[in-house]
């Protein structure tokens, strides 16, 4: 008797230890899956494409890496010739990074000057009441976008629209931006709507 009830006890332990530590342990990964850590935002930190899968996406990822060298160095040194090869949709995948980065200095280095663009610290004000809510919201609606594209109904000499899309089950998204070339480099048509969100209030 003494015998089987060591025997049931023993099984009985086996079953305990051999099971409770590993549904911890699956129970543990599962969860982590869901954890987003966010990373740690520095001004004009380089960037990597080599990312880890607890931290947010980032719309450089599928930037070329001789792309992303130049990309580093704009950002370092503010000087746009280092985009002047960006394609339109390139840019406006910077453009994205900069708005996630809140890097307002660099988003005025690559904002279309049409003459009425003012000076950078009047631009960092005007940006956080007019713009900064709507461009973050687009940064985090269209991450993990379906397409980017010129739109070509927009297309001149050296002027267009870059459409993001996106599709949440039957629902289809989709944002554009402006932009227009400057000394050969594409930058966003992006004051326009401040003065015009400036007419609105008035």
């Amino acid at each position: 008797m003494s015998r089987i009830f060591f025997i049931i006890l023993l099984c009985g332990s086996l079953t305990t230890t051999g099971c409770s530590p590993n549904n911890a342990i699956r129970e543990k990964e599962i969860k982590s899956k869901n954890v987003i850590i966010p990373e740690k935002i520095i001004q004009n930190k380089p960037v990597t494409t080599l990312l880890d899968n607890r931290y947010d996406f980032t719309y450089l990822e599928n930037l070329p890496e001789d792309k992303l060298v130049e990309y580093n160095r704009f950002i370092q040194s503010g000087n746009t010739n280092h985009l002047i090869e960006f394609t339109p949709e390139q840019i406006v995948m910077v453009f994205m990074n900069l708005v996630f980065n809140h890097n307002v200095d660099r988003i005025y280095d690559i904002t279309y000057n049409d003459g009425n663009l003012p000076s950078l610290e009047i631009f960092i004000n005007e940006y956080r009441e007019y713009l900064s809510p709507q461009l973050e919201d687009n940064y985090l609606k269209f991450r993990f976008y379906d397409a980017i594209r010129v739109d070509e109904n927009t297309k001149k000499e050296e002027e267009l629209a870059v459409v993001i899309e996106i599709s949440y089950g039957t629902s289809k998204h989709s944002v554009a931006y402006a932009l227009k070339k400057e000394k050969n480099i594409w930058k966003m048509r992006l004051y326009n709507i401040v003065e015009q969100s400036k007419k609105e209030e008035d």
